[in-house]
């Protein structure tokens, strides 16, 4: 058995497993999509991706209505586009923050978050 990232002209090979959604929402460059094979079988994978991540989403009280929350997003989004894929993920543990993440058009995703360690800076 081995493990090696695959090029993206080989991502075809893991059509039909979970990571094969995602990879349309990615840009190649920000994917090192891992597998292991066993006799030019894939056996296993998992993703590292580069994503953006949109934290610390705060309006004054009194600034909640008009300009200032489109302005506020416009100019965020346009601050991740180098960085960017289709999409950006955030977190909310306040249903204030997470209302207006839906009004945004934000998705709710049930998972569990989970912070690995990498051994990076």
């Amino acid at each position: 058995m081995a493990a090696r990232i695959l090029a993206p002209e080989e991502w075809g090979r893991v059509d039909g497993l979970d990571i094969s959604a995602l990879l349309p929402f990615f840009k190649p460059e920000n994917v090192h999509l891992v597998v292991v094979e066993k006799e030019g079988e894939v056996v296993a994978t998992w993703a590292a991706m580069r994503q953006v991540t949109f934290e610390g989403l705060w309006v004054h009280p009194e600034h909640r209505r008009g300009k200032v929350i489109p302005q506020l997003l416009r100019t965020t989004f346009d601050a991740a586009k180098p960085w960017a894929n289709s999409y950006g993920v955030t977190w909310s543990k306040d249903e204030a923050v997470s209302r207006q993440i839906r009004k945004l058009g934000g998705q709710r995703f049930d998972a569990e978050t989970f912070f690995l360690a990498t051994g990076g800076a």
